[in-house]
């Protein structure tokens, strides 16, 4: 199995976890609360606001995989964004959470890292 292919699969996996999850929010900050929420109920091991230096700090660090989370934004913005993230060696692959329906445009894969797009319908 390749690099690639294990972290698809864990990228599937972590989103799967969530998935069976419903969130209820009006703000980024309340989508955050209720995914660590989610994650500490699994016992999925986490880390929040993880900082990978001058690219900046990913919402969610689980293993190698790297949590976004936007309810807002352009997708040239969030492209930029994960881009940055994509680029740094502790990331793996990416999972957008999102509430922009737009958002499923942005590539499946970034600086040869998978990106996967997870999108919420608001309640």
């Amino acid at each position: 199995m390749t690099d690639t292919t294990a972290t698809q699969e864990e990228l599937l996996r972590v989103e799967r976890l969530l998935r069976a999850f419903r969130f209820h929010f009006t703000t980024e900050a309340e989508l955050q609360r209720q995914i660590a929420a989610a994650l500490e109920r699994v016992h999925q091991a986490f880390e929040r606001e993880h900082s990978l230096g001058p690219a900046g700090r990913i919402d969610f660090l689980v293993g190698q995989v790297g949590i976004e989370v936007k309810i807002k934004g352009s997708v040239t913005e969030v492209g930029w964004q994960l881009q940055r993230y994509a680029e740094h060696v502790e990331v793996a692959g990416l999972l957008l959470i999102t509430a922009r329906a737009q958002h499923r445009e942005l590539p499946t894969m970034l600086n040869d890292k998978p990106l996967r797009v997870f999108h919420l319908i608001r309640l």
